[in-house]
Order: C-alpha cells, then structure tokens, then sequence
C-alpha cells in the first residue's frame, strides 16, 4: 500500500459514519418509542385507577351504608322494633350479653344468629350482610293480602264479618257493592275495582 492511500476512500468513510450516524438515530428512535410507550402506559393505569376510585365513590354515596358493619345493623333492626337487648336476645335465642357484645364490636353475629335475626324480624339478608336495599323483603300483593286477611281476622271481627259475607254474595250482589263503593269514592281519584 503506497502512502497517501488508504484502506478506504473518503467517499467511503463518509458513507459508513452516514450509515452509523442513522443507526443510532434508529436505536435513538427505537428508545424513545419504548420510553413513550412506557410513559402512556404507566399514565392509562394512572387514568384507570382514578376512574376506578370515582367508580368506588359515586358506588359507597349510592349505597350510603356500605360503611356500617353488620353489628350496626343489627342494632338498627333491635331499636327499629323497639326492643330491649334482652327481648331482642330472647327471639333469637340468644343471652342480653351476646347482644350487647354484637353491637359494642366486641364479637361478631353467626351465621345461625344472622339467619335467625333476618327470619323473626323479615329483614334481607342482603341488607344485614352488606346493607344493600332493600331492607324488607317485598311482597307479592297476593302473600301481603292473605297477612292483612290474617291480621285482620285475629284482631277485627267486624272486618272478618264483612269479608266472609263478601265471599258468599252472588255475582249480581258483588257487582252492586262495587257499584256503590264507586259512587261513595266518585270525587277521588282512585276508583276501586273488583
């Protein structure tokens, strides 16, 4: 090799720095790009995780008492009925103490004791467990009126009377009852049908 010639022309070495110089442009590229990636990443789990704390939120205001622990409940139901710890304890079957305890903290209520409470006081137990509404189970309008006709029938013997008497009409006198209820009741708003 002769001096002043080298092992590549300059045209040469000018073409290899161009094509390093874009290579580490690419990998610089390439870097970003993971850095970007990275960056949205950890902002969209930043974005979910504050949606999901609204979420929880707007959640805990519609429920209002998800808060209150089953103990409070409890409580609630025994001073809703009106009752002592000692009469409440007695229609579970269980002491005034045990009570007192359940609604101080002290110990938590047993299945056979939540199932108990929701059964003689006709609580959910949904709303025993977790406070989801509602409360009281709903009725069927047939079950609800079979408990009035019972209640009604122990404790009002004139309304007894009247619907025993209704049941043993004829079709014609049952229609001119109803006739009559709605001339009485024509200036309300709500007419009374058969």
């Amino acid at each position: 090799m002769e001096s002043g010639q080298h092992l590549f022309p300059a045209h040469w070495l000018f073409l290899l720095f161009v094509v390093l110089l874009i290579h580490i442009l690419v990998l610089f590229e390439y870097i970003l790009v993971l850095f970007e990636n990275f960056v949205n990443l950890f902002l969209l789990r930043l974005k979910t995780f504050h949606i999901d704390l609204k979420i929880l939120l707007c959640y805990s205001l519609i429920m209002g008492d998800e808060k209150m622990t089953v103990n409070e409940r409890i409580k609630i139901i025994r001073t809703e009925n009106n009752l002592t710890l000692e009469k409440f304890g007695e229609r579970i079957g269980v002491t005034k103490s045990t009570i007192s305890n359940i609604e101080n903290g002290n110990r938590n209520a047993t299945e056979h004791m939540i199932k108990s409470i929701c059964r003689e006081f006709d609580y959910t137990e949904e709303w025993l467990r977790n406070g989801i509404e509602p409360k009281k189970p709903t009725l069927d309008e047939d079950i609800e009126y079979g408990q009035i006709c019972a209640e009604i029938g122990i404790t009002d013997n004139r309304a007894k009377q009247i619907i025993l008497n209704y049941g043993r009409m004829s079709s014609e006198n049952k229609n001119t009852l109803w006739e009559s209820i709605d001339k009485l009741f024509q200036n309300n708003t709500h007419k009374i049908t058969p």
